[in-house]
């Protein structure tokens, strides 16, 4: 698929989609901290637990390139990297975990989600971060703990992309573009309207690089469209259209020489739409999806014992999902409230593997279908001394048209008195096999050995968490969150050399504490702290003992602000490249970045702004993956222009 040839369609739709300007006025602040930090802002709800919320000017004054370069900094998330563009996707590149989950590959127990909606790669069951550009999020939310209610399946954790659109508010048209070490250059352009009737917002966007190692390049393109038009005063219709194209290459671990180079090429079209009941006592949502694209891991190779060309192999994947969400839920600031729905989710493809010398493997398109429908209600009473307790709960059902049926609940109690609000919450949830079951099950012995496909059972986990959160005033935050994960028929992929099969692999239990601190210690100059301490009794990927975060961003002048940002993540066992059953271990790192923004005077533009990235300022040594060093320091310099 390639992105050119999806342009026609989706600018001829944008120009019917333009609705006539309603005259306003955008008032232009100073660029001022506004209560935002490096770090995330922490919430606390009934249906979700504890959580993290990023907003676009998070990763701007960090200069993330991608979602994974956005989420680092979220207390409780690792995330792996190969390359400083495009996330070379075929070992794990590019992945996001979340309290040790996310590390199953084929497959993954954790959510990606735009509007709600589920981005998946259908026959391998895991998100592909290239195929979602960080230009189409306005905010992202992520979920620490299972979400078996409101999100469903392979919600073990989850990150809920909120779309961007065009807003009365804000600016109509725009550009950003910067340039930085090893010819690394991005520009994003966006354009839009607001009337009575209805917004519309177009977004197109590029990033490449030649790497920091030698075949270590990469390239991204996207093109956004978010349109809506105002059919009643009560009633909304959107659609929204997601394009994307990127490649990667490979660059081998460090010492390794091979007669080619790896390459990870995906191209993705996704569109939804979206009818809403708005301004009323039940508001209502239903959103129709449909997401084709492929995910092509060329000339990748498998281990010695055997000979190097018989390795040598394409892997074409062609994923097909399509599916329905309906939600209806009551006002909010009632002091009873509920939310019902019901989702239909069809995830699959089809994928072919081309061997240098064997016969080619051609599996037939596949697809599995989940239906379920959710119900949860909250409820509060105000008690005798000025607190309040609130408690919800809440229900999915699984159906599933290949594994057993299953059950996922949530319960919650909260107590909340003036500065103070403590919460216990627990939450049964479950993550289905996906179509690569199969595919691995109609594989040449050793892979069909062992389990028979049709009677793995889908992973369940049982989450326990308790919060404490305090807000003394409103430049002081703390919170503290203890939280325990029980995991039981875990996929794993048992490696009898050189291959190996699917198998459910028992249980497993991760614990941990996370606490942050975010003060305003004068009103130039905020902080944040937090780390967060994580074990299993078994050796879980992705599962750093510690990890630390410190930010502060101070603005001496109106027009300017500086930031500075620490990370330190301590040794962990990953996943190693090609299918290892065994985890390696990776050596701790210390990061420090740092960022300038200097806001020009408005006779130059409305809004501009040019800005300076760094990014390992301190030249640390440091890999996600044995063998692949990230890169030493990086810097980019560049122009934000605003109409």
């Amino acid at each position: 698929m390639q992105l050119s040839a999806l342009l026609i369609p989706l600018l001829a739709l944008a120009s019917l989609s333009v609705l006539p300007a309603e005259e306003t006025v955008d008032t232009l602040p100073a660029l001022e901290i506004r209560d935002r930090y490096l770090q995330p802002e922490t919430r606390i709800s009934l249906d979700s637990g504890l959580s993290s919320v990023l907003a676009s000017e998070d990763w701007l004054r960090i200069g993330a390139s991608d979602l994974a370069g956005a989420l680092r900094r979220v207390p409780g998330v690792t995330i792996s990297r190969y390359n400083v563009v495009g996330s070379y996707g075929g070992s794990d590149g590019g992945a996001v975990f979340i309290r040790g989950h996310g590390s199953a590959r084929p497959g993954s127990d954790i959510s990606i989600l735009l509007d709600g909606i589920p981005r998946v790669v259908g026959v391998w069951s895991h998100p592909l971060l290239d195929t979602i550009s960080i230009d189409t999020a306005a905010a992202m939310h992520v979920h620490k703990s299972p979400q078996p209610v409101l999100l469903g399946n392979m919600a073990f954790g989850a990150v809920n992309i909120i779309p961007n659109r065009q807003t009365p508010e804000e600016l109509r048209t725009g550009i950003r573009a910067s340039l930085g070490r090893w010819n690394t250059h991005a520009i994003s352009t966006r354009a839009g309207m607001v009337s009575d009737k209805g917004d519309i917002l177009f977004m197109a966007s590029q990033r490449q690089s030649d790497g920091h190692r030698p075949n270590a390049s990469g390239k991204t393109r996207a093109l956004f469209l978010n349109a809506a038009y105002r059919i009643h005063p009560h009633l909304e219709a959107r659609y929204l259209a997601h394009l994307s194209d990127s490649r990667a290459d490979d660059p081998q671990p460090e010492g390794v020489t091979l007669p080619v180079t790896e390459r990870y090429d995906t191209s993705n079209a996704f569109q939804l739409i979206k009818v809403s009941a708005i301004d009323l006592p039940v508001q209502a949502n239903f959103k129709a999806y449909l997401e084709g694209g492929k995910a092509d891991w060329r000339q990748w190779h498998q281990p010695p014992p055997q000979p190097f060309p018989a390795q040598v192999l394409d892997t074409r994947t062609d994923s097909l999902n399509s599916g329905f969400h309906l939600n209806l839920s009551s006002a909010s600031g009632t002091s009873f409230e509920w939310e019902t729905g019901v989702h239909l989710d069809r995830i699959g493809g089809a994928s072919t593997e081309d061997y240098a010398i064997a016969p080619d493997n051609r599996f037939d398109s596949i697809r599995m279908q989940t239906i379920s429908p959710f119900a949860h209600l909250s409820w509060q009473h105000e008690l005798p001394g000025g607190s309040v307790l609130r408690s919800g709960g809440g229900l999915r059902y699984f159906g599933h048209d290949t594994f057993e049926n299953e059950t996922g609940s949530q319960l919650a109690l909260a107590w909340d008195k003036q500065a103070l609000s403590i919460q216990l919450q627990y939450a049964r949830t479950f993550n289905y096999p996906g179509v690569f079951v199969s595919i691995f099950g109609r594989r040449p012995a050793p892979w069909n050995v062992g389990q028979q496909w049709q009677d793995l059972e889908a992973e369940k986990v049982d989450a326990y968490e308790l919060t404490f959160q305090w807000k003394p005033s409103s430049r002081n935050e703390l919170t503290l969150s203890v939280f325990r994960h029980d995991a039981s028929n875990a996929l794993r992929i048992v490696s009898p050399p050189p291959v190996g099969y699917i198998h459910n692999m028992g249980s497993y239990t991760t614990e941990g504490i996370e606490t942050s601190l975010r003060t305003r210690i004068t009103p130039a100059l905020h902080t944040s702290l937090s780390a967060t301490w994580m074990q299993s009794d078994t050796d879980i990927p992705n599962l750093p003992e510690w990890n630390l975060q410190a930010s502060a961003v101070w603005t001496p002048h109106s027009l300017l602000e500086i930031s500075m940002g620490y990370q330190h993540t301590s040794s962990q066992k990953v996943l190693n490249p090609r299918f290892s059953e065994s985890p390696v271990p990776v050596d701790g790192f210390h990061i420090l970045d740092a960022s300038i923004r200097l806001r020009l005077p408005e006779s130059f533009a409305r809004h501009a702004v040019i800005f300076a990235n760094f990014e390992n300022l301190a030249d640390a040594h440091y890999e996600y993956r044995p063998g692949y060093p990230m890169s030493r320091m990086a810097y980019a310099m560049g122009l934000e222009l605003r109409w």
